[in-house]
């Protein structure tokens, strides 16, 4: 029996079939991407660096309260879908800790702002969906001295 050397392969036996195959695949999975639409909210940034608001809502200052040791704080009102609480916990390096949750007034539920076992400068923001709007109080535990200030999102 003779063979022929001259005799052509099919094409699937062929490497750069299998290569451009592979190409192919990849092009189509680049091109379908995310089917979903996104969408996309535009925002500023300030000259200090932070985050603007969108056009129309801002965080407007409602509530400062600062101490030491365990303090509750007078209610403050919301009337946003969200608020931030700013805070700032100092104390001895070698005891501190910061500790504090927001309550909505007539709840027991709470919500976590800070829990440090050292000096902290943050920010936390609560969304008011799952409690609604109205009313809320702090109750803050803190080793050392802090300072809260509450920003409604309107």
């Amino acid at each position: 029996m003779e063979t022929q050397e001259g005799a052509k392969k099919k094409f699937y036996k062929r490497w750069w079939f299998w290569v451009g195959a592979v190409v192919v695949l990849f092009v189509i999975i680049g091109i379908s991407g995310s089917s979903s639409p996104s969408a996309t909210e535009t925002t500023s940034t300030s000259p200090d660096g932070q985050a603007a608001a969108p056009a129309g809502k801002q965080y407007v200052e409602v509530a400062t309260f600062s101490g030491t040791g365990q303090k509750k704080s007078e209610p403050f009102t919301i009337q946003g879908d969200r608020f931030k609480i700013a805070y700032d916990c100092k104390g001895d390096p070698s005891a501190t800790f910061c500790g504090a949750f927001v309550f909505k007034v007539g709840s027991n539920l709470p919500q976590g702002v800070m829990n440090a076992a050292q000096s902290i400068k943050d920010e936390t923001v609560i969304y008011t969906s799952m409690a609604g709007k109205g009313e809320y109080y702090i109750d803050a535990n803190v080793l050392g001295t802090f300072t809260m200030t509450v920003y409604d999102y309107k």
